[in-house]
């Protein structure tokens, strides 16, 4: 039986580079940034977010430029429920194509690593659900470095997730992802072989 696996963690607590070394195992793994670039193609969306936020959310070739459509969503939780309400349909068709053909290929596993996973309902349809854990020093650090967030602009897109005490307490297991990797890699081997390779057993 093909197993979905769901990832939950904070901001930048490392969940596509736990994505990725499942990947290395032999699972597949939804991009759901892919999915959401995807989206962005798709001339309605563009006509609909320009008219629910301006038309300066779009380039000078008429594509969506996604680092303005950012600054405006989290700062007005309104205009982000109503972004929400354009993307997430057309999102959710391309994740569940997805689902299916990979289903139909018999894979061992399915890896969902989408930010707001639990927020958006998701989790029921996981049949693992897999918690990367870092500390807050190590998640703040890493946004600085590869995103060049400010610890203010990291508390701010957090805000928009559930809490993670939640999170990791519904999660079947916990994964440890600080600064090294080794032993991430690890954990996630012991992960695929406990509730992966043992097809037999309780995901818990």
């Amino acid at each position: 039986m093909t197993k979905v696996i769901g990832l939950l963690g904070g901001v930048g607590a490392g969940k596509s580079t736990v994505a990725g070394l499942l990947g290395d195992l032999g699972a597949s793994v939804h991009d759901a940034d892919a999915a959401v670039r995807q989206a962005w193609q798709d001339p309605e969306v563009l006509r609909e977010a320009a008219a629910l936020l301006g038309p300066g959310i779009l380039g000078p070739g008429g594509a969506v430029d996604r680092t303005k459509v950012s600054e405006k969503v989290f700062s007005d939780p309104q205009a982000l429920k109503g972004l929400e309400a354009i993307l997430h349909p057309r999102v959710g068709r391309i994740r569940d194509a997805w689902l299916a053909a990979e289903k139909a290929k018999a894979a061992s596993a399915l890896v969902l690593d989408i930010p707001l996973l639990w927020e958006a309902g998701l989790a029921p349809h996981c049949d693992v659900l897999l918690f990367v854990e870092a500390s807050e020093d190590t998640r703040r650090a890493r946004l600085q470095r590869n995103r060049g967030w400010e610890p203010a602009e990291a508390a701010r897109r957090q805000a928009f997730q559930a809490d993670l005490a939640a999170k990791r307490a519904q999660a079947h297991a916990v994964i440890r992802n600080d600064d090294d990797l080794e032993l991430t890699r690890r954990q996630v081997r012991e992960f695929w072989d406990r509730h992966i390779r043992n097809q037999e057993g309780d995901p818990r």
